[in-house]
């Protein structure tokens, strides 16, 4: 008789590693995920702000693109952002290929991170993250808490899976499958691809990698295939991205792909040069696999840098069919003939002025029914469409910039500072709805609270009121109407009086114990705040049509 009780006792064995593994990686990607929200949350539309104000050229590009990366941990996630951002037409194509092989260099941080042994601390980290997510009393710090969190939980997910596969080495099954994918660097290429594209993190493929290394279960002749084949299946999330975007928006996606697959079709012939390359840089496994994986990214980073506008006409060939039907956000009256003739190309400027007036009126609309329906999706559309605020005004300063100056009279230089200033108010508005208004419509639809019944009632009056002088003050600005302007500042006076008698009345209602009042107590003050402050924006157009009146009637006398 045959005694199968070891067999058994080893299979079962064996299924406990395969569990402790998989829950490892299930542990680092949830680690990933919470330290890349946290990181999101905490610098919020900076980020934005970051990337729309450092792609001047292509070394900043490159630089912006890999700091950024170190700290999303995740290249795929900037170029999903990356995605939006140009589909919006913040930035081009150009400005995005820097970007995207700066992002290749920076995730290889967090590997090189994750090849040190430093799990140890990890327990602690994860700690630190969750005493300051359950303490910390501003939203800013609890999101610093999360990427804390998170990123304990990447090293305690790679030591469990160091753990797990240690016993596995000794597995016939498992021998006998990196053997196979020793002898077919291919066949490990596209398994690491595949299961990439899976898993959405290059970052936990190569930690797989990583672990088996570290527990003397992997070679870096499978290694490396491997590494890349993980650089290349990183790439499909930013494609699902690219997907429902404009052809801009897919270009990108298309783009992040372009320079993982061009590198490593120039790399795999040279596989094995490559491989004694890596050898030399340590005689540690663990540490060659991150190596490996720098040393790719950074070579075709900087070996790239100098062909990216010849990549940009490459990708620019693809979706001609989308680019046809579908037309870029962007000015539609900033004629180009009309910045020879200034008096003109102000007309073009006012006209675009007022397009871009319609549209923070219609996210200032948003607010009030954000708060109203609890409608995330309002906010977040709301939200991008700040996107094509922005984009206006960057266009109109850069057109007024081009305009023939040899021929301004001083009324037309004094023009040309109003307009500035105009698009500048119009795009602080937009500001103040996307980045304090709607953010707090968020938090107040996710932590489920609500208004008093008089608090509500002051606020949507209140909203009203600012809603109508907006109108009012861009009725103005379209036909000069000096009465309206007029009236527009009077009402101006008038809404600062009101604002000071609802905060008033918000802080009776705390001091009688309004459960609701101290819920949504900062959310009330500063909804109303802000209000006020659009609609001080809104006014200053009316102080420049009586300005301008005034300067008039000044002339008129002097020439008499």
């Amino acid at each position: 008789m045959v005694d199968t009780r070891g067999c058994s006792g080893n299979g079962r064995m064996q299924t406990a590693n395969y569990i402790a593994l998989f829950g490892g990686m299930s542990l680092f990607l949830y680690g990933m995920f919470q330290s890349r929200d946290g990181i999101q949350h905490f610098a919020g539309e900076r980020l934005k702000t970051i990337i729309t104000g450092m792609t001047s050229n292509r070394v900043k590009g490159l630089v912006t693109g890999a700091v950024l990366t170190v700290f999303l941990q995740s290249s795929t996630a900037l170029t999903v952002m990356l995605v939006g951002i140009a589909h919006s037409g913040l930035i081009t194509l150009a400005q995005v290929m820097p970007i995207l092989l700066g992002a290749d260099m920076g995730t290889t941080l967090t590997v090189q991170l994750i090849a040190f042994k430093i799990d140890q601390y990890a327990l602690l980290v994860v700690t630190i993250g969750f005493v300051v997510m359950l303490f910390a009393k501003k939203q800013r710090t609890k999101f610093l808490g999360t990427l804390f969190f998170g990123f304990g939980l990447i090293f305690f997910g790679m030591k469990l899976m160091v753990d797990a596969v240690a016993p596995l080495k000794d597995a016939q099954s498992f021998a006998a499958a990196i053997k196979f994918l020793g002898d077919s660097p291919l066949m490990s290429l596209l398994i690491a691809m595949v299961f990439t594209a899976i898993i959405h993190s290059s970052a936990a493929t190569i930690g797989l990698v990583i672990s088996l290394a570290l527990a003397g279960s992997m070679t870096l002749q499978v290694a490396v295939p491997m590494v890349l084949g993980a650089n290349i299946g990183t790439c499909f999330t930013a494609l699902l991205a690219g997907i429902g975007s404009g052809a801009t928006g897919k270009r990108v996606a298309l783009a992040h792909i372009f320079w993982k697959v061009l590198g490593v079709v120039l790399l795999y012939p040279f596989l094995g040069p490559f491989e004694t390359l890596v050898r030399v840089t340590s005689s540690d496994v663990a540490r060659q696999v991150a190596n490996a994986h720098t040393m790719f990214n950074v070579g075709i980073a900087f070996i790239f840098l100098p062909f990216t506008n010849h990549a940009v006409k490459v990708v620019s060939l693809a979706f001609k069919a989308d680019e046809e039907k579908e037309r870029p956000f962007g000015p539609i009256f900033l004629d180009p003939s009309g910045v020879q003739a200034p008096a003109l190309a102000m007309s073009y400027v006012s006209r675009e002025i007022v397009r871009m007036a319609h549209i923070v009126d219609e996210m200032l609309k948003s607010t009030l029914a954000a708060f109203e329906n609890r409608d995330r999706d309002l906010v977040d559309e709301t939200i991008r469409t700040d996107d094509k605020v922005d984009v206006l005004d960057r266009e109109i300063k850069f057109y007024l910039a081009k305009v023939n100056k040899s021929t301004y009279t001083d009324a037309q230089a004094q023009r040309e500072l109003e307009l500035v200033s105009n698009a500048s108010d119009l795009e602080a508005i937009g500001d103040i709805i996307s980045k304090t208004v709607l953010l707090d419509a968020r938090k107040y639809i996710l932590k489920g609270l609500s208004f008093s019944a008089e608090g509500w009632a002051e606020i949507a009056a209140f909203h009203a009121r600012v809603v109508k002088d907006f109108d009012m003050a861009l009725a103005a600005y379209e036909t000069r109407d000096e009465l309206l302007a007029r009236q527009v500042i009077r009402e101006k006076e008038d809404l600062a009086e009101l604002e000071t008698k609802l905060k008033q009345a918000h802080l009776d209602r705390l001091h009688a114990g309004h459960r609701e009042s101290f819920e949504t107590s900062s959310i009330h003050i500063e909804f109303l705040s802000n209000l006020r402050r659009i609609n001080a924006l809104s006014a200053r157009t009316a102080y420049q049509i009586l300005n301008r009146r005034d300067d008039d009637r000044r002339i008129e006398k002097t020439m008499l």
